[in-house]
């Protein structure tokens, strides 16, 4: 999931990519469970990634734009 500043939800302004399907992935690919996100809708601004693994553990990433 992905908010913006205020909290709210703007996942679906990112598309998700999966390397897996790419012949020539567009960025390096280390392991299987890597994934790069188109997120060029996105408005300027400090947005967070919220990421839960199979064990339900949370990660967080801020990140601006």
């Amino acid at each position: 999931t992905i908010y913006n500043s205020s909290r709210a939800d703007v996942t679906s302004s990112c598309t998700l990519l999966n390397l897996s399907n790419y012949t020539n992935p567009p960025i390096n690919k280390y392991g299987d469970n890597r994934y790069e996100m188109d997120c060029a809708s996105l408005t300027t601004g400090y947005y967070t990634l919220e990421i839960k693994n199979e064990k339900g553990e949370l990660y967080l990433l801020r990140f601006k734009k």
